[in-house]
C-alpha cells in the first residue's frame, strides 16, 4: 500500500488537487488495514475542476490523460498495475456520482503520508457508497464483504 500512497501523494502535488475525496479500495484499505488488491485509485472531484487538472498535467510526461464526460482516466506512463497495464487514477465527477447521495466534498478524513495530507471519504460515506452500489453491481459479493468489515471497525 505504501507504493500506492506514494503515487497518490505525487499525483496530488502534480495535479494541484485541492477539493477531492479518495474513495474505493484505497480508502477501504486505509480504514480496515485489509491487504486488498488496489487495481486503481478512485478520486471524486467537481466536474468544474476537470479542465484545471488537465492543464496542470498536460506537460507532465509521467501521466497520460483520457478525458470523458463524467470521468478522467489518468494513466501513469512509467508504472504498471498488477494487471500489466499502466496504473490508473480515475477522477470521477462528484456531481454525477455523489452529489445526490448526501455526500459532501467538504466531509473527509485527513490522512497523512510523506508530508502530504490526503482527503479520504469518511468511513460512514464510504460505507453508504458501497451500500448504494452493491445491489446491481458485478462486484456485489466483494462489496458486501467490505460493508461488513467497514461496519465492524
Amino acid at each position: 500500500m505504501k507504493k500506492i500512497l506514494k503515487l497518490l501523494s505525487e499525483f496530488i502535488k502534480d495535479s494541484k488537487l485541492e477539493e477531492y475525496l479518495v474513495y474505493g479500495s484505497l480508502a477501504y484499505a486505509i480504514y480496515t488495514n485489509d491487504p486488498v488488491n488496489i487495481a486503481d485509485i478512485d478520486i471524486t472531484i467537481s466536474r468544474k475542476n476537470f479542465a484545471k487538472v488537465q492543464v496542470n498535467l498536460q506537460n507532465n510526461k509521467n501521466y497520460k490523460l483520457f478525458p470523458f464526460e463524467k470521468t478522467i482516466h489518468v494513466n501513469f506512463t512509467n508504472i504498471l498495475g498488477a494487471d500489466g497495464k499502466p496504473f490508473d487514477i480515475s477522477l470521477d465527477s462528484f456531481e454525477d456520482y455523489f452529489a445526490d447521495k448526501g455526500i459532501k466534498l467538504q466531509n473527509f478524513t485527513e490522512y497523512s503520508y510523506a508530508d502530504i495530507k490526503m482527503k479520504i471519504m469518511t468511513k460512514q460515506d464510504l460505507l453508504s457508497t458501497y451500500k448504494l452500489t452493491t445491489e446491481n453491481h458485478a462486484k456485489r459479493q466483494e462489496y458486501d464483504q467490505k460493508i461488513v468489515k467497514l461496519g465492524l471497525k
